[in-house]
């Protein structure tokens, strides 16, 4: 299981890559192999904390662009509700931001998926912050 968990972390980092090769946005690769664009920044006010109660939208679409699940909620920082993408894109926003986080699905929702997300499915999530 470790061997196709591998071969398919490879697969879908190279498919990321073919797709930010397609778009007019700029991204920048993260440590957890998520890519991030800027697309509305704010430098004012504080990066969210542990415990902190944040409001934030997620537009989950699949890698062609069809949407798979457009929600805003509170969240409390810290407290794995969000996945590992958005809450390591999360921890470097302010409020009033908007990022494109394109997540392999080792970072987004893993093997099991979630509802409208097969197991194994790369996402691109924008995350904004109110």
């Amino acid at each position: 299981m470790m061997t196709y968990n591998e071969r398919m972390a490879e697969a879908a980092d190279n498919e990321l890559i073919k797709h930010i090769e397609q778009q007019e946005l700029s991204f920048a690769q993260t440590e957890i192999g998520t890519w991030v664009s800027q697309k509305k920044k704010n430098n004012i006010g504080d990066t969210p904390q542990k415990d902190e109660q944040w409001v934030v939208r997620l537009i989950i679409k699949d890698l062609g662009g069809n949407l798979i699940e457009d929600t805003e909620q509170t969240y409390t920082i810290g407290h794995n509700e969000l996945p590992i993408a958005v809450t390591n894109a999360l921890s470097e926003m302010h409020h009033g931001e908007e990022v494109l986080v394109l997540a392999p699905w080792y970072t987004a929702f893993g093997q099991q998926g979630k509802k409208g997300v097969p197991p194994y499915t790369n996402v691109q999530i924008e995350v904004i912050t109110r």
